[in-house]
């Protein structure tokens, strides 16, 4: 009898193990599907944004918020969205929970970065970034390093810039935007020879552009050598004449000796202005208000740049 009761026992544990797992079995593959369908709602809702699509975008983030609210990529998509929709608060919030739901989520954190930037909230930008760059497995580090110089600079820190340029450069050394601005770090702090080195370094990097030949311009003015001098002035007033930096340039005349505002003469500018930046320079039109790398979707999703460049100023 007792071996019996034992047996039936034995049976009804088997049984039971079995409906746990069963059920457990299901669960996981309910979570998968969520899991599926809250990536395939945001990778449809990037592509209506990068359409214009903007509202059947919100849709489909908003379903894939639904189906997970706990989901990073998520609350990351909801806050790129609302950027887009002008809602700051919303941005906010989303950007926080997505962070706060996956703290080592760097493309959340550098989306949040490039949102306190253009807030102009220049230290808590900072302090994103700053997380950022510990994770050297982020695909946009070099992008992050950069952008903290950005902070930096904004922050009148202009020893860390230097810092965080320079990592940048050593990551990649054909980062332009990163080498113009240590050519006018060093410029600004008196280091002369190691401005003009960068400046040279940015000629062989990207286009001209109205800052980098006003900085050139002035630099070849205190290192007295009239041949260059020319050929960046004639660059800047035929390439860009209608720009504040040739203005500047018109207005500094009016300060100089006249013995100083007879360059040797050149014909021709030694930069062509149909000269194309390359692909490697990140929105080299943005060179002097730059801001955290591009914004991303997600892991998952295909990379995308919302955010329009700054004007140079």
């Amino acid at each position: 009898m007792v071996k019996r009761l034992i047996g039936v026992v034995l049976v009804t544990l088997l049984l039971n193990g079995c409906m746990v797992e069963a059920i457990s079995n299901s669960s996981l593959a309910r979570n998968k599907d969520i899991d599926k369908a809250v990536e395939a709602y945001i990778a449809a809702g990037m592509h209506y944004l990068k359409d214009g699509d903007i509202g059947t975008a919100g849709r489909k983030f908003r379903k894939a918020y639904d189906l997970n609210p706990d989901s990073p990529d998520a609350n990351n998509s909801l806050a790129l969205f609302y950027s887009v929709d002008n809602e700051p608060e919303q941005v906010e919030k989303y950007y926080k929970k997505a962070i706060k739901a996956r703290p080592d989520f760097s493309i959340a954190r550098n989306n949040y970065a490039s949102f306190l930037f253009d807030l102009q909230r220049y230290a808590e930008a900072r302090d994103q970034l700053l997380e950022v760059t510990k994770d050297y497995n982020y695909s946009q580090r070099k992008q992050s390093l950069e952008s903290l110089g950005y902070c930096y600079l904004r922050l009148n820190d202009d020893r860390n810039a230097e810092k965080y340029f320079l990592k940048a450069l050593h990551r990649d050394a054909r980062m332009g935007r990163s080498t113009l601005e240590l050519a006018e770090i060093y410029f600004n702090r008196g280091s002369y020879p190691q401005a003009e080195r960068y400046l040279a370094n940015f000629d062989r990097l990207s286009a001209p552009n109205a800052r980098h030949l006003w900085l050139a311009v002035r630099l070849q003015r205190i290192l007295e050598d009239k041949n260059k001098l020319a050929s960046f002035v004639l660059a800047l007033k035929n390439i860009f004449p209608d720009s504040a930096e040739y203005k500047a340039y018109v207005e500094s005349l009016l300060n100089l000796k006249p013995s100083s505002l007879k360059p040797s003469v050149v014909t021709q500018a030694p930069i062509k202005a149909a000269v194309p930046a390359p692909a490697q320079i990140i929105k080299p039109p943005a060179i002097e208000a730059a801001a955290p790398a591009p914004i991303q979707a997600s892991t998952q999703t295909k990379k995308t740049a919302i955010r329009k460049a700054p004007k140079t100023k």
